[in-house]
Parts: structure tokens; sequence; C-alpha cells
């Protein structure tokens, strides 16, 4: 049996006051550091909290509108994350 995954087409310009649970795959989640790093980034984010995310773990899950992805994603690769996906689960 395949395993599938169904998720939601985002268009932040569009869909820009949507509530999403946005998905970031973040690499090297297995290393304490880069875990540290996600909770400092998420901690200092005008955008997010940590009442609203929750780590797992391949990556995070937190609960946006879909108009401020662009600028989480910015906040995650200028603090040198390295960033493999972004997406919202079907549900």
């Amino acid at each position: 049996m395949n395993n599938v995954l169904l998720i939601n087409r985002i268009i932040p310009s569009v869909d820009d006051e949507r509530i999403c649970d946005i998905t970031f795959v973040i690499g090297d989640m297995n290393l304490q550091q880069v875990h540290d790093k996600i909770i400092k980034v998420i901690g200092s984010s005008e955008y997010m909290d940590l009442s609203n995310t929750e780590i797992n773990y391949n990556g995070f899950t937190t609960r946006q509108k879909a108009k401020v992805i662009p600028e989480v994603l910015k906040n995650l690769i200028d603090n040198n994350l390295k960033v493999y996906g972004v997406y919202d689960i079907y549900s």
C-alpha cells in the first residue's frame, strides 16, 4: 500500500487571511542545536509563538495566516536553518 499525503495549495497573496496549519520541514532535526535554534527563532518571531506551534522529529507545524508564510520562511533561512518543505496538510 502506498502512503499518500494530501496537501492544500496555498497562495499567500490570494489566501492571505486564511488560517492554516503550516508545516515546515527542517533538515538536521536530530541535532539538539537545530532544535534549540528553532525554539529561539519561534520565540523571537513577531509571527509565531510556542503556544500555537508543535515541534516534531522533522520540523514544526504552526497555526498562521497564509500571508505570513513568506516572512516566516525568510526568518528561518536568515537563521541558517535548512528548509526542505512548506505545506498545509489537507484535512
